[in-house]
């Protein structure tokens, strides 16, 4: 089994190596340090350009999906274009990742 710290430190590394235009972001109970044995990894990928394409489902989102299995977790994923981000603005998942989110 593998500690949260080491996960998070894996996260970090794959930031780096992900896009120096993007930002990943873990939020929920892993960023709370209240996640239990069942707690899915929930992760927020922003990109820099103007709109996602299946392409970046497989160069961004495909790494973190099967870096989570090396671990046996559950990495859930959600990608957006910062300026789609931004267009949820004032949702109840927006207030929470502003509030709870931390970059990786």
């Amino acid at each position: 089994d593998y500690s949260e710290q080491h996960i998070f430190e894996e996260l970090q590394t794959i930031q780096v190596a992900l896009a120096a235009d993007s930002q990943l972001i873990l939020f929920s109970y892993h960023a709370r340090h209240k996640a239990s044995a069942e707690s899915d990894w929930d992760l927020l990928l922003l990109l820099e350009k103007e709109q996602t394409t299946d392409e970046d489902y497989g160069r961004y989102v495909w790494p973190l999906v099967s870096m989570s299995w090396s671990f046996e977790e559950y990495f859930s994923v959600k990608a957006y274009t910062n300026s789609n981000w931004e267009e949820r603005r004032g949702t109840p998942l927006y207030k929470n990742i502003e509030r709870e989110g931390v970059g990786l």
